[in-house]
């Protein structure tokens, strides 16, 4: 049997390299919001034009709105949004967020920052 790194490096071609960003820092962006703010977030997105992004819905937690946890006590849910983008657009992502916050203050939404080593 052989193995998938065998297999793997025989299937990529000889000038594929990791598609780092061209940029020198990233960051990859975790945005946590209740899903009330469904379209402002995505309004937010195409505004922004982030194109390649990861969402997940129906994601349970607890912050400063409380908890929102999908059930009969709790009943808000949030949702999950991760995408990677230049480090020079945190202070506009961070922006649109603290805007959408103060528009629904009783609706929760917050952005996560973290460093970004590369997109393969």
């Amino acid at each position: 049997m052989k193995s998938v790194r065998k297999t793997a490096a025989k299937a990529a071609p000889k000038t594929a390299k990791a598609a780092v960003p061209s940029e020198p820092e990233w960051r990859l962006y975790w945005l946590a919001y209740n899903v009330a703010l469904e379209t402002d977030v995505q309004e937010l997105l195409v505004t922004l034009e982030i194109k390649a992004y990861t969402a997940w819905e129906e994601v349970k937690g607890s912050g400063r709105s409380g908890p929102h946890l999908n059930d009969e006590v709790w009943p808000a849910v949030n949702a999950l949004c991760m995408f990677a983008a230049p480090a020079a657009w945190q202070p506009r992502l961070a922006a649109a967020v603290l805007a959408i916050r103060q528009q629904f203050p009783g609706e929760g939404i917050k952005l996560i920052i973290q460093p970004c080593l590369g997109v393969v």
